[in-house]
């Protein structure tokens, strides 16, 4: 690469020569290219990774659903009794097992899809009040069968918050599932819905159960990181569901917050703008909306 200035004859204004500098870019032209190289090749590459997640997926969840449908047929003796006890309790493990397969396929759905940024908000104005009641509807019998209570503390009147529907949903399923997970038997999980101190809509989700030691919390949203469990080794997942939280709630300009102490529990709380609130500022902690007029 050349740079220079033309240099005059100062007396007759001839031009003389040119004054500069010369610089060889070849090896940061190379590094150039190879960077540039690298990428096309990581984007093929994430491209054909989520394409093939996608199809396999399909061809996982198909006979995956067909286990589950059977089994629940078995299960519920629908055509007939199980005699055999023993044969009942394989059918609950088949059940349960297909059940846990497939949510992983789901999470790594997911996830694969985030990053190849093919998740897409169908938004809409929506009461959260109708949301905690749905979800908690689908969740009952889990809970229950984990020996476990739930409990719903859902303000009146709550404004309406302009969002996904099925992705809040499955925002307050992951997180409920979370709670069931690190809440021994007996324990109790509290769904809330609230407007918060600083004006924002809360949607809330506590258990009573382990709690997570400090120096994990800002590692928990972090793809398949997994909080130490101690002796608790039937605590299953693979560090995915959280990541899917953190992601859709800072699609919806939201954030979430976490509280917990070791031994007594933890309270995960997602912060969301009203429907009609403009957005003032945005960054990675927190979104700033102007109070809007209840709806």
């Amino acid at each position: 690469m050349l740079s220079a200035v033309p240099v005059f004859d100062r007396a007759n204004g001839e031009l003389k020569g040119y004054r500069g500098a010369a610089t060889d870019i070849t090896e940061l032209t190379k590094r150039e290219e190879s960077l540039r190289m690298a990428k096309e090749q990581a984007d093929v590459a994430s491209r054909a990774k989520t394409h093939f997640l996608a199809n396999m997926s399909h061809e996982l969840r198909t006979p995956l659903n067909a286990i589950i449908g059977f089994a629940d047929v078995m299960r519920m003796e629908m055509i007939g009794p199980v005699s055999n006890p023993q044969y009942k309790s394989y059918i609950r493990d088949i059940h349960g097992s297909a059940l846990h397969l497939l949510g992983i396929i789901n999470d790594i759905l997911d996830v694969s899809r985030i990053e190849a940024g093919k998740v897409t908000l169908h938004e809409s104005v929506v009461s959260l009040d109708e949301v905690v009641e749905s979800v908690t509807r689908l969740v009952k019998e889990r809970v229950t069968d984990s020996h476990l209570s739930l409990e719903l503390d859902v303000a009146p009147k709550l404004p309406r918050v302009h969002a996904d529907k099925q992705k809040l949903k499955q925002i307050l399923i992951n997180l409920i599932g979370n709670a069931i997970k690190f809440t021994p038997k007996n324990g109790r999980i509290t769904v809330g819905a609230r407007l918060s101190a600083h004006g924002e809509l809360e949607l809330s989700v506590t258990d009573n159960g382990i709690g997570i030691a400090k120096e994990y919390r800002n590692k928990i949203f972090e793809k398949f990181f997994r909080v130490p469990s101690g002796n608790r080794h039937n605590i299953k997942g693979y560090g995915l569901g959280l990541s899917y939280v953190s992601h859709i709630v800072q699609r919806h300009l939201g954030f979430i917050e976490v509280e917990s102490q070791l031994g007594k529990g933890s309270t995960f709380s997602i912060k969301l703008p009203f429907a009609e609130a403009p957005v003032i500022y945005y960054d990675k902690n927190r979104v700033i909306r102007l109070k809007a007029k209840i709806v």
